[in-house]
Formats: C-alpha cells, structure tokens, sequence
C-alpha cells in the first residue's frame, strides 16, 4: 500500500487528523508543519523552501492529503515533485491569488503577523475562531470546540507570524493544478470563490471538514485514495 502523508491547516497539528483516521480504512503518517508545535517546527525561507524540506522526508513515492496551508503545499509538491507523489487530495486549498488580491492578502497577513507579536496567541485564536471562515462550526458540540482551541493554543505566538510571513496564502506563488490532484471543499465554505473548481463537495460542510464531518471525509478519501493509486 502506498504510503499516506497528512498535512494539517494553520494552527492545527498532527492530532487535527484523530476524527478522520478513526475512520480511515489505511494507516498514515500525520506531520507537524513549519511554525508549529512546541518546540516549533523551524519556519523555511518561503513557499517553495517548505515544498522541498516535505519533499527530502519522503523516502519513497507517496501519496498526500493537506487541508488548506496544508493543502496548498500538498499542491506544490504534486507540481515540484511528481515522482514522489503519486496523488495529492487538498481540502479548501488555493492555487494562489492574482497580483491585485496577492497584495492586500499580504497586508493582512502581516496585519495577523503583528497582532500575535502583539497580543500573543490566546487573544489571536479568539478573534481567529470569529473569522467568517468557520461560521458553520458554531453548532458543534462543546467538547469538540474546545478540544480544537486546546490545539490552536499549544504553539508558539512568534514561531506563528514567521510562518504566516512565509507561508500565508499571500506568499505563495501562483500553481498550476497537477493531473494527479482532486480539490475537495465544503460546500459552505466562504472562501470557495478563491479555489480552484473542486472535484468534490462535501453538502452541508464549512471550510473545515476535518472537525465538521471526519466520517464523511474519511469515506471520500478512501475512494479517492483508491481512484490515484490504481488509475484506469
């Protein structure tokens, strides 16, 4: 079987994956990324610097599913590095943005950079977890909210702006979608407008599919996982 390598969001961690490796019919290998966990994971230079440092880990072909900055850099590897990715599954995942929305996504990453230098983490994740981005995760249960915010606040406020400065959506370049990569969103997902057209949606999701529906997901990846491994 063909090795799976998991990619968290930002502000996750390897541990974001428990409800969809619960129901995962395969086992796999779920890493911290840069800026992360405690001690921090070092930040590389940029986009493509972290693509490489993923890349030199794998020892053999792979095949990869990110969710969102995780998701993106799954996308860079499939683009960088096809040999040793045999498929890639990126969940409410950009392909980068135009110049004009590359601009002021940067000042407001910056703007996210400043306020953790500032403030520190917990004021972050509260205003982080008010976002429009996960309005649909305002009815699931108590425990599991906390549970997430637990996670989001088991990093390091400064390691957090230096991946933000590396890594945000307004640092990375512009990627063209593998042949071996399916986009998965939710279908409520608020920043769908600024992915690519997915090859699957999940009805009645956030942008978050990972903590708003992990059965759901673990059965399309499944699939999914099949169709890349053994393409007709």
């Amino acid at each position: 079987m063909t090795p799976l390598w998991l990619l968290h969001g930002f502000l996750g961690a390897p541990a974001s994956w428990a409800g969809v490796l619960e129901h995962l019919a395969r086992p796999a290998r779920a890493t911290w990324l840069f800026g992360h966990g405690a001690p921090p994971r070092e930040v590389p230079r940029d986009f493509w610097a972290a693509v490489d440092a993923l890349a030199a880990e794998m020892s053999e072909p792979a095949l990869v599913v990110g969710y969102s900055m995780g998701g993106r850099l799954a996308l860079g590897l499939a683009c960088r590095y096809p040999e040793r990715v045999r498929g890639v599954v990126a969940i409410g995942a950009r392909l980068g943005l135009d110049e004009a929305a590359r601009c002021a996504r940067i000042g407001w990453e910056e703007s996210l950079a400043r306020k953790l230098e500032r403030e520190g983490l917990p004021s972050f994740v509260e205003a982080w977890e008010k976002l429009p981005l996960f309005a649909s995760q305002a009815a699931l249960p108590a425990a599991k909210l906390a549970a997430q915010r637990a996670v989001r606040l088991g990093h390091d406020a400064s390691a957090l702006a230096r991946c933000l400065r590396a890594l945000g959506t307004g640092r990375m370049p512009r990627l063209a979608l593998a042949p071996h990569a399916i986009v998965v969103r939710g279908e409520l997902d608020p920043g769908a407008e600024e992915a690519p057209l997915p090859d699957r949606t999940l009805a009645g999701v956030g942008h978050n599919p990972l903590i708003e529906a992990p059965e759901t997901l673990a059965r399309l990846l499944d699939t999914e996982l099949r169709t890349l491994e053994n393409p007709t």
